[in-house]
């Protein structure tokens, strides 16, 4: 059937399970990742086989007790969300669990890489902002510096010792340094 080639052809994991934990029915083709082959899952205990994954138990025993529910996890690198659903009766008693398990490492992968480089560029953007207000902030100053200084250097009056020219010319050299990094 139509499904039956979807399941089989996704990392996709459908188990039925019984009030008691264990798997009695299993469609797709599994979590290769984790080893999660169907033909080996069917009459296992998979409540004993949930108590070493985080979350994963509680949830089951969530599902067998007649609600929803969801979680995502990573195990060993491969990152998985399985949705639980109970199966009730026709008198509304639960008489099983349907649990889908699929492999979302390449989704939650590009996610995360998208708001690593979102994150990146955000930084970069406030780098640049910082930059240019700095740069700012640095005009007037550096301005009066240099106008400062070059008045200070014609020494119109003749006072000025040649060391004070000297270091005139030192703070010239500095401020318009200064100015190219600041344009």
């Amino acid at each position: 059937s139509n499904l039956d080639a979807i399941l089989n052809n996704a990392s996709v994991l459908v188990l039925t399970i019984d009030t008691g934990g264990i798997v009695t029915n299993v469609a797709g083709r599994g979590i290769e990742g984790l080893n999660l082959i169907p033909e080996r899952l069917r009459g296992r205990d998979f409540i004993a086989y949930s108590r070493k994954i985080d979350g994963l138990e509680e949830s089951l025993k969530q599902a067998l007790n007649g609600h929803s529910a969801r979680i995502e996890i990573e195990i060993f690198g491969t990152i998985v969300d399985a949705w639980m659903e109970p199966d009730l009766d026709v008198d509304g008693e639960v008489i099983s669990a349907t649990v889908v398990v699929s492999d979302i490492t390449d989704r939650v992968s590009a996610a995360r890489s998208e708001a690593a480089f979102l994150n990146i560029k955000g930084e970069k953007e406030r780098a640049n902002e910082f930059i240019v207000s700095l740069s700012h902030e640095m005009k007037s100053p550096l301005t009066t510096v240099v106008a400062l200084t070059d008045l200070l250097s014609m020494n119109d009056r003749g006072n000025l010792h040649p060391d004070q020219i000297e270091r005139i010319k030192v703070v010239q050299q500095n401020a318009d340094r200064l100015t190219l990094l600041v344009n």
